[in-house]
């Protein structure tokens, strides 16, 4: 791969004390979505950022809590007919327009309950480039671009975000 970097990232949900992995089945899910109206929930998310040729990693955790009223038996209903809450670990979709209503609070950002943060994305590619750069093995301005264009496109920041702002100051 030469001159590549790898992103990868996991999640878990957390919720009285317990990891909730993918619901396995509908009981489950229910028994999650129907949980979280009782007691808060959170998220633990690790991201990585490894230089392919060196092996040398930049990582991070993110952790979020959700605090919902509790979720009515007909939008539990829904969500588990639509299906998508069975590939999200707890079942959870906060973004979902029937469960964000019932969204008590939010700490820790939207994207990372969602499973990646873009802030943490920029940081650990930012930590990366930079020591790498120290080290002559990159040049800076066309990382930056790229990094600028992640966050503007793939990452859908607005142009007056502070990181992208922070990016054109370097």
């Amino acid at each position: 791969l030469g001159d590549a970097w790898l992103l990868t990232c996991d999640q878990v949900v957390v919720w009285e004390g317990q990891i909730l992995e993918k619901p396995a089945d509908e009981a489950e899910c229910r028994a999650f979505i129907d949980g979280y109206g009782r007691a808060p929930c959170g998220t633990v998310g690790s991201v990585v950022v490894t230089d392919v040729r060196s092996r040398q990693q930049w990582h991070a955790v993110d952790t979020t809590k959700v605090t919902f009223d509790p979720i009515p038996q007909a939008s539990v209903d829904a969500l588990i007919a639509e299906g998508e809450c069975f590939y999200c670990a707890g079942g959870l979709m906060v973004e979902h327009p029937l469960v964000a209503p019932h969204i008590k609070s939010l700490e820790g950002g939207q994207d990372a309950v969602m499973g990646l943060s873009k802030a943490t994305v920029e940081s650990l590619l930012r930590e990366a480039a930079c020591a790498l750069h120290r080290r002559g093995r990159l040049r800076l301005q066309p990382l930056i671009q790229t990094l600028h264009h992640l966050l503007l496109r793939h990452l859908q920041l607005p142009p007056g975000h502070a990181h992208c702002r922070r990016l054109r100051r370097l």
